[in-house]
């Protein structure tokens, strides 16, 4: 444990940390000079004033981020309606929020898009700034790898197809049997794609290691994942670092090393084949992969660290957008068993002629399969994996034929769901028409209309040279793995019925809903930031979870590791000062409610004061200060309480941790033991600061404990003195334990785990009832039931059922934190499921399900301030929704042994807070958007910064 009693060492400390930070910064500026830092494109955003001439669209009513997460589609269906069909472009918001808007482009421009160079309008710029590759060092696109996919593989599928074909049938046999298994549906579909996909990739054998088949899945996730911890982790001006965060990289790292320990044998092979032979043409009929047509291509480097880039990469654009496009088709091929009796009739007959061909398939097989090949269609139309395609970065200023302008540094898109579902390209366009593209190849080109063919109204591959180039060999893979379920197998979900379930959007892209077969809502999952590993389990093992002894898995440990507890103290709370909250604290607050409403009238006249006229206050400042203010009268008395020294340094102690714990996280693993004092130093200042204001307090407590005799009355609190919350302490430690030094660390502690968690619950409370005024007036009439001259009950505030079932409402849709019964397991433990969790794992349950379940709450994403209140109306519930409570479907407090020991104190200060302020004031909010809460590595959040509340006096002299 630190000892901050010494502050000189503290000032050695910081003076050979500064002067180890100043190394580093010199050693950044030359790295910085000589450009080995990357910085990305060097083509800025366009700004909000170059596009004033592009109308922008916005939804009607709340236009918060949420909205276009889950509601883009709808809008972009309204822009085409409104502007796109007359020809007229649009800008919205961009999903990458730092490239500025992101501008729709109308059908009419095609083809001026198509044609225009890579210099001008670059879907590799787009990629490099969306998904932050120079900073992530992912795989990225070559020259050379789409140039061998668009030719050398789409040229060698005649001679591929019957392999493709073998594998996928080895594959299902090994993997299914005659009995039913649940499968996650993406799972089944995944491992298939991978697995086929690598015969046309490596070939046999290794397309069969199941190393290899995991690390083309994983490539993706590990390359987003990458990118968003960047985002999270690191703001623009600091993104040079994340390719030394070993956090970041390591796991693209891991993905490099083993992919060349893998293909370093075939890479030799291919290699000497090639300097054995006269002519490429001779070993070309040896292999035929795209490790071999790189091998040979004009890749720039051809080393085997560079082909196994360009395999990553290939495997990173293939894998899963295949793998969900079929996910869907077999969701729509469930949906519609009006379509199987003649497609499985199509297939039969297409599989005798292969079976006469002595079992091999030609392209003129896949091309027999038009009735299939026009359903795959359809379903791409109808349920589509992204609502845009054709992805351009503008590098350059243009003007289209028409006039219309184009900055350098724009992104934009074309709105393929739109020319999907225009009744002009397609009638009735809503309907799932199964055969729709066969009558189309029937009656107007054979040519225009199957799967994999692109033109002005089937741009969901792209369009002109830089379509999708690996989309003749995606069509054959979805092809033989339908045939091969059709024809062999059986498939249906674990739920039972056909509908489709609901695809999962967000933002410009969609996903097929993936509970085919699924007991995933009730298993553990593993959840990654950039930061920890969190195992994430359903609210089905609450119970299990909540008795878990604190030896084997504690929270104060999780606290302890998420926020650098050697250095800010957080999750180091002993079990006497954990005892004295949960006893003595809370047996003391009924007696306590006159004393602690003086401290809120104290507060407010300090903080808010008379308003005649509205008054704008910052949310969270003010949250934030007047909790603290009202606690500290509690803990160390009013005369310390309304000191503003003690005040501001009670306010900042959790926004200097998390000020440092934050650049921690955001330095390379390798900087991050020399810089962590020099981040934490503001936070250690300011305890040495609440130590020297605590001192004299602290001196002249223990002296009087000392010197008592009969500690028993000093224990007992009384009304016109302050809270004898040091001689607890004291009545709990052993005296050789019962320090300066330990009373201090008590009294930092608890005001840190106070402070920062109430005030977040008043600040949502607050921007609730700002935006309910009617919810005001319900409780001000419920405290003029209870209040005598001006007095609230001494009960634990218990009658107050309106404005406790107000405060859970606003706690249920805004937690603190996204996880609850969070444990660092200490020790390995086993559930009853069977499945076993190691040690140094974060274990916690997902509270936002539970919060946010229609299986629990009826509309959950809506306030409703009686919720609660009506719950507890029916008879035996009262005891079970108030706000208090520690339940499964209250996941705030956190439950058993472990869960929080200040919650009663905390909802006496929220009520008391809550009741001065509905007597007193109006409250109003000038702009209504949704909150940006930021979320934190430790799986808590950040209250938004940026919210102005206003207060007005209600009674105006």
């Amino acid at each position: 444990m630190l000892d901050m009693s010494q502050p000189g060492l503290l000032t050695t400390k910081a003076l050979f940390v500064l002067a180890v930070a100043g190394i580093t910064l010199a050693v950044c500026r030359l790295l910085l000079r000589f450009n080995v830092l990357p910085f990305g494109n060097d083509v800025p955003p366009a700004t909000a004033d170059q596009l004033r001439h592009i109308p922008l669209l916005q939804f009607d009513g709340p236009n918060g981020v949420e909205r276009y997460v889950s509601e883009t589609r709808s809008l972009l269906r309204k822009g085409y309606e409104k502007y796109l069909r007359r020809g007229v472009p649009f800008q919205m918001r961009n999903p990458v929020e730092e490239l500025g808007a992101q501008v729709v482009l109308p059908p009419k421009y095609l083809d001026e898009v198509k044609r225009a160079s890579t210099d001008l309008f670059s879907f590799e710029a787009y990629s490099e700034k969306a998904f932050l590759l120079n900073y992530s060092r992912a795989p990225r696109q070559t020259e050379a790898a789409a140039h061998i996919v668009r030719v050398d593989l789409t040229r060698n599928l005649g001679a591929l197809v019957t392999d493709l074909w073998n594998e996928s049938a080895l594959y299902l046999d090994k993997t299914y049997n005659s009995e039913w298994q649940t499968k996650q549906a993406y799972e089944v579909v995944c491992g298939f794609v991978a697995r086929v996909t690598s015969v046309a990739m490596v070939g046999a054998p290794l397309c069969r290691n199941p190393v290899w088949n995991r690390i083309v899945i994983e490539t993706t996730m590990a390359s987003f994942g990458a990118a968003q911890a960047i985002k999270d982790k690191y703001s623009a001006r600091w993104r040079w670092l994340a390719p030394w965060s070993e956090s970041i990289q390591k796991d693209l790292r891991r993905i490099r090393k083993e992919s060349i320990e893998l293909l370093k044998p075939l890479y030799e092979d291919r290699k000497a084949a090639v300097s054995r032979s006269d002519d490429v043409q001779g070993s070309s009929e040896m292999f035929r992969d795209t490790l071999y047509w790189l091998i040979t291509s004009n890749q720039k480097d051809r080393s085997l660290s560079g082909i196994t880039e360009s395999q990553l990469f290939l495997s990173l654009a293939a894998i899963h957008t295949t793998s969900a496009t079929l996910n869907s088709f077999v969701y729509d091929w469930i949906a519609h068993p009006e379509y199987h009796g003649e497609i499985l009739a199509e297939v039969k007959d297409t599989l005798a002629q292969v079976q006469a061909n002595g079992g091999k398939w030609t392209l003129q097989h896949v091309a027999m399969l038009r009735k299939l090949d026009s359903f795959m269609k359809e379903s791409a139309r109808i349920n589509p994996i992204g609502f845009v395609s054709i992805q351009r970065y503008t590098l350059k200023p243009y003007t289209f034929k028409d006039g219309f302008q184009l900055p350098a540094g724009v992104s934009f898109v074309f709105h393929s769901d739109g020319v999907h579902h225009d009744a002009d390209n397609y009638p009735d366009p809503e309907k799932f028409d199964a055969y729709r593209h066969l009558h189309l190849r029937e009656t107007v080109d054979p040519n225009r209309f199957h799967f994999a063919s692109v033109s002005d109204s089937a741009l969901g591959f792209g369009a002109g040279n830089h379509a999708c180039p690996g989309r003749f060999l995606s069509a054959i893979i979805m092809k033989f793995f339908l045939i091969q379920f059709m024809t062999a197998y059986e498939m249906k979900y674990e739920h039972g019925g056909i509908e489709r379930l609901p695809n999962h959007d967000n933002s410009n892209s969609t996903a097929p809903n993936r509970t085919v077969n699924l007991l995933y809502p009730n298993q553990a999952f593993m959840g990654i930031n950039k930061r920890y590993k969190f195992v994430i389990y359903p609210s089905s093992s609450w119970e299990e979870l909540k008795r878990i002894p604190e030896q084997t898995a504690s929270i104060m440990d999780f606290q302890h590791v998420c926020n650098s507890g050697e250095w800010s103290l957080v999750g180091g709370e002993t079990h006497e000062l954990v005892k004295t909250i949960t006893a003595e604290l809370t047996r003391s607050l009924p007696a306590r409610v006159p004393n602690r409403q003086q401290d809120a009238k104290m507060t407010f006249d300090t903080i808010i004061g008379h308003c005649p006229e509205e008054k704008g206050f910052n949310l969270l400042m003010t949250s934030l200060e007047i909790i603290a203010k009202i606690n500290a009268c509690t803990f160390v008395g009013r005369e310390l309480g309304a000191n503003k020294s003690w005040v501001t340094a009670v306010v900042y102690s959790p926004l200097w941790v998390y000020f440092a714990v934050t650049l921690c996280n955001a330095t390379p693993d390798i900087l991050r033991p020399l810089l962590r004092p020099l981040f934490f130093l503001p936070a250690l200042r300011n305890y040495w600061n609440m130590q020297k204001l605590l001192k004299p307090k602290l001196d002249r407590e223990m002296e009087t404990f000392r010197q008592t005799d009969d500690k028993r009355k000093l224990l007992v609190p009384k009304s016109d003195q302050d809270l004898p919350f040091t001689h607890f302490l004291l009545s709990r430690y052993t005296e050789a334990a019962a320090t300066i030094k330990q009373l201090v660390i008590d009294y930092i502690q608890v005001s840190y785990t106070s402070t920062p968690t109430t005030a977040s619950a008043l600040f949502h409370a607050l921007w609730e009832l700002a935006q309910h005024p009617e919810a005001a007036e319900v409780m001000r009439r419920e405290l003029a039931t209870v209040m005598i001259d001006g007095n609230l009950p001494k009960t634990h505030l218990q009658e107050l059922k309106r404005m406790d079932s107000f405060l859970r409402e606003s706690f249920r849709l805004h937690p603190i934190t996204r996880f609850t019964l969070q444990r660092y397991v200490k020790e390995p433990f086993q559930l009853s499921d069977g499945s076993r969790i190691p040690p140094g794992v974060m274990a916690v349950v997902d509270a936002q399900e539970i919060n946010r379940s229609p299986e629990i709450w009826e509309n959950p994403d809506e306030f409703d301030m009686d919720r609660f209140y009506r719950l507890r109306e029916i008879s035996g519930n009262d005891n079970r929704y108030h706000f208090v409570t520690t339940s499964s479907n209250s996941p705030g407090w956190g439950d058993g042994t472990q869960a929080c020991p200040g919650r009663f104190f905390a909802t006496s200060t929220l009520k008391i807070v809550m009741a001065h302020i509905v007597m007193n004031y109006d409250v109003s909010l000038r702009k209504v958007a949704p909150l940006k809460s930021q979320p934190l590595v430790n799986g808590s959040y950040s209250p938004d910064d940026s919210v102005e509340i206003f207060f007005k006096s209600r009674n105006v002299e």
